[in-house]
């Protein structure tokens, strides 16, 4: 299986990490935007917003519906304001400095794993 993780990931550390709850109905969108502010040192309110970035509806749904019997987490990725994103469907969202990736071009992409 190809490795379509961020470049360098495995070997940082985010910057910041939450986690959400998607069996309880929490929203893996709300909590990339808190992350991203927290990281931005911001409100949520006033980070760039995600819409302008990514499908947030299409997201959640790829979130919600990816099966638990998968043998491993689905990984949605993408760099959103200078941050590398990474939400999981096991319900953790993870952010990391994209000046800390050593290939920028990995960081212009979005992928899904």
């Amino acid at each position: 299986m190809p490795d379509t993780e961020l470049k360098g990931a495995a070997d940082r550390t985010p910057v910041h990490e939450t986690d959400f709850d998607p069996e309880c109905g929490q929203s893996a969108v709300l909590a990339l935007i808190h992350a991203l502010a927290a990281v931005q040192d911001a409100e949520p309110d006033e980070i760039t917003p995600l819409g302008t970035i990514v499908d947030g509806d299409s997201m959640e749904t790829l979130v919600e519906e990816y099966p638990d019997s998968a043998p491993r987490p689905l990984r949605l990725e993408a760099t959103v304001d200078g941050w590398d994103v990474a939400i999981r469907s096991d319900g953790v969202v993870q952010i990391y400095d994209v000046q800390a990736t050593s290939d920028s071009t990995q960081s212009a992409e979005s992928t899904v794993s």
